[in-house]
């Protein structure tokens, strides 16, 4: 990955994705242009994103199998890593809630010749104002580290301090966060630091700049007093944010979405190279995809297909579409069949991913897309 992060907790305090159904888009490819980095996300019936498909250089790399439960909360995550030819099943992430719908426990699980292991439980807590205050890590029965979170009025977090464990067992000072925020409540910088024994060391120090609407619109990374990375935004602002689907990224992989309000459609990414200096390495493009039931309509020939994404089956309605054709994005026909005013069309036999709809009537032909995830 080009894109380098602090691989923290600073998931948890991203906006819920799932407080409201009104959605009308979800955001469907996240790719490089250069062609380095694609992310395809998949979205079921419930509009969850339900797969994420994660390509380097145009070669598969890995994929993500995610699972909610009845309340929209994301309870799953499954790793698959694409080896040797084939998705090998490498780790899996389970998360608890409380009857708050407030995350308490995320266990990592790592395979191990075939068997899952346990690799550690992160245990979270929360004030009466639903503020994550607390959180400790347990490993192999032991807590290996832990955190204390504070807050100010507007209830946004201002500081973190990070506990390691020494070798005689007792917590010492291990790192700190420090947040600041505008008076819209936007976040404008969040400063690390290392203690030292017997001072806080900063390192490095993240900027956000807003435009009037609330969407960051440039985000630096600054080390010594030098930026040595930055993204530039740009939005479609006839798309709410809060009308989008979006993948929740508990794990703050790449990539990782922008403050926003409106729907961010393009990132150019700067990045310091070995001569010190921030040159421009590539713009990355972010696509969306509206919901609806609609699977084709172009020209004069349209088509229903419902469920979309699909699970098990779908059904196909048409007045003016004579045959339809089905292809997997290797380009082989896995279906083709008249239509005749409606069919359900059996997909259990389908692996899980997005298809090529094609449909002709007297010399027509117009595409869409269908999606199958399970």
């Amino acid at each position: 990955m080009k894109k380098l992060y602090l691989f923290m907790m600073m998931a948890l305090f991203a906006i819920p994705v799932f407080a409201q159904t009104n959605y009308n888009y979800y955001l469907s490819n996240v790719k490089a242009s250069d062609d380095f980095e694609n992310v395809i996300y998949q979205i079921d019936e419930s509009f969850h994103v339900g797969m994420i498909e994660f390509f380097e250089e145009g070669e598969p790399s890995y994929d993500r199998y995610v699972f909610y439960d009845d309340n929209g909360n994301l309870i799953k995550l499954e790793t698959h890593q694409y080896i040797e030819g084939e998705y090998v099943f490498v780790n899996y992430i389970e998360y608890g809630y409380n009857d708050l719908n407030q995350k308490i426990t995320r266990k990592n699980y790592n395979n191990f010749s075939g068997t899952f292991e346990l690799g550690g439980t992160y245990y979270y807590s929360y004030d009466d104002n639903g503020n994550m205050v607390y959180w400790e890590l347990d490993f192999a029965g032991g807590i290996f580290q832990k955190c204390e979170l504070t807050y100010n009025e507007d209830n946004n977090v201002v500081q973190e301090i990070g506990y390691d464990q020494d070798f005689s067992g007792a917590f010492q000072n291990s790192w700190k966060i420090d947040y600041e925020y505008d008076n819209q409540g936007n976040k404008v910088s969040c400063t690390d630091s290392y203690w030292m024994g017997s001072y806080w060391a900063p390192s490095s120090t993240d900027r956000w700049t807003y435009d009037e609407y609330g969407n960051c619109i440039v985000h630096e990374l600054i080390n010594n007093g030098v930026v040595v990375e930055k993204s530039e935004y740009n939005y479609d602002f006839n798309i709410n944010i809060e009308n989008v689907v979006l993948y929740e990224n508990p794990e703050n992989e790449f990539p990782v979405f922008p403050y926003m309000t409106n729907a961010v459609v393009s990132e150019k990414y700067y990045l310091e190279n070995e001569a010190q200096q921030l040159v421009h390495v590539c713009d990355y493009i972010y696509s969306y995809e509206e919901i609806n039931t609609t699977c084709v309509k172009e020209n004069e020939l349209s088509l229903i297909c419902y469920p979309n994404p699909a699970s098990s089956s779908f059904m196909i309605q048409s007045e003016d579409v004579e045959n339809v054709e089905i292809y997997n994005m290797l380009g082989n026909k896995v279906f083709s069949g008249a239509v005749n005013g409606s069919r359900q069309i059996d997909v259990t036999d389908f692996d899980n991913g997005v298809y090529v709809v094609k449909m002709y009537n007297e010399g027509k032909t117009s595409t869409g897309k269908l999606v199958v995830r399970r």
